[in-house]
């Protein structure tokens, strides 16, 4: 693994973490609606969270990218 920042290579372990297999098989007759792929985006940050140990914050990036701007402004 080598950060962006690094010129030169650190020989390091790399763990992978699996978590079981989710299924989204009710959600494809819905694909095109909005609320469905919210649904299934929202299933898989959870799993994302309960797998890492890391908090689940219920809030779009670009939300916080804005938020962020607009807090430079002033």
């Amino acid at each position: 693994m080598q950060p962006i920042e690094d010129r030169v290579p650190k020989i390091r372990r790399v763990g992978m973490i699996i978590g079981e297999p989710l299924h989204f098989d009710s959600y494809y007759a819905m694909a095109p609606d909005l609320f469905a792929q919210r649904a299934v985006t929202d299933k898989i940050m959870y799993q994302i969270m309960r797998l890492s140990g890391q908090e689940y914050v219920d809030t779009y990036a670009s939300e916080v990218k804005a938020k962020m701007e607009s807090e430079k402004k002033k």
